[in-house]
């Protein structure tokens, strides 16, 4: 693990040093789990894998944060899911209650000619049990770009236990309103639906103000 993570640079330029003392289990429609470095299409990742670990304490709760490392803004938030049980970590992460859900699963959506980006799961271990996390979102399903995961750890004391990635690149009809044309191809099946297309993309501005607010409305990840 910590060898594949320094060769696709996420160590340290996403993460920072840490000792694995866990794995993961990432597995998509119930039946493709999915290795590290493996690429993927965008219709492959449009519903919310299942990820299994084992706990190092099954007396704590977990996070597990998924980015895009590559997107034209630095980082951007595709899922956080939070005080997972160490004793039950299958089920807590598909709890969409504010508790355990900070950011809905949102599928990567590269945009054309942006070429293959990295798409980074980590699994974190949290100080306390049942924790609120900062900063607070009015909106989780917006304003997704310019996440800092770095001092997002910090701040919240979190400890990295083990991580993974994907790659992703374009795929035509899986940007804007990719949520809806998925939902044509496979007939409408409400299993499908994850989130709205208007979290499908990220608007970006040169302005630092602009940085602080930004919606994703534009560009797709």
């Amino acid at each position: 693990m910590k060898t594949d993570l320094r060769n696709a640079k996420v160590v340290p330029d996403i993460l920072p040093e840490f000792e694995p003392t866990s794995f993961m289990k990432i597995t998509y429609h119930q039946e493709k789990m999915v290795q590290a470095g493996e690429e993927l299409r965008p219709d492959e990742v449009v519903e919310m894998p299942h990820i299994w670990f084992p706990a190092p304490n099954k007396d704590k709760h977990y996070t597990i944060a998924m980015i895009d490392a590559d997107a034209e803004v630095p980082q951007v938030r595709h899922w956080i899911a939070t005080n997972i049980d160490g004793g039950k970590p299958g089920t807590d992460m598909r709890d969409q209650t504010s508790l355990h859900t900070y950011t809905p699963y949102h599928g990567p959506t590269p945009p054309a000619g942006s070429g293959i980006h990295r798409y980074v799961f980590t699994l974190f271990e949290q100080p306390t049990v049942n924790q609120t996390f900062v900063p607070e979102l009015e909106n989780p399903e917006i304003h997704r770009a310019f996440f800092d995961l770095k001092k997002f750890i910090a701040d919240n004391q979190l400890t990295p236990v083990a991580a993974s990635y994907i790659m992703v690149q374009h795929e035509d009809g899986y940007d804007g309103e990719y949520q809806q044309r998925h939902n044509q191809t496979t007939g409408g099946d409400t299993r499908k639906q994850v989130v709205s297309s208007a979290s499908a993309s990220a608007s970006v501005s040169s302005s630092a103000e602009a940085r602080a607010t930004v919606p994703l409305s534009h560009k797709n990840y």
